[in-house]
This record gives structure tokens, sequence and C-alpha cells, in this order.
């Protein structure tokens, strides 16, 4: 699995038959450590794999 999304466009995508559905669940985290983000896939058999990465830059969305 690539941690790159080449089609970051897309917001959403829908579709009719829900057994087939795969979900993505994310956040993001920053204190004085360092910052990162963690992800969860989950397959439409239920079958979670996560992923977490550190972001090598100053500062989130969350800062101004």
């Amino acid at each position: 699995m690539q941690p790159e999304f080449p089609d970051k466009e897309i917001m959403v995508l829908e579709y009719e038959n829900n057994e087939n559905m795969w979900t993505l669940l994310f956040d993001g985290a920053s204190n004085a450590l360092g910052h990162g983000i963690g992800a969860i896939i989950i397959s439409p058999t239920k079958k979670y794999i996560p992923m977490t990465t550190r972001l090598c830059f100053d500062c989130t969305n969350n800062t101004t």
C-alpha cells in the first residue's frame, strides 16, 4: 500500500451497493514533539487496516 493519494481532488465517492463499500477514517494530531496523521481503512468484509505517519513540516491546518 502506498501512502500517496494521486486523486486528492476527489472528495466523495458514492455507491449504490453498500455491501462493497470501503470506509476511511482519519485524524491528525499536533503537539510539542511533532505532527502526525492516522488513518484506518475498513474493507467491506470489516478488515481494519491502520496507518500512521509523521508529518515533516512545521504546522498542520489547525495552526494559523
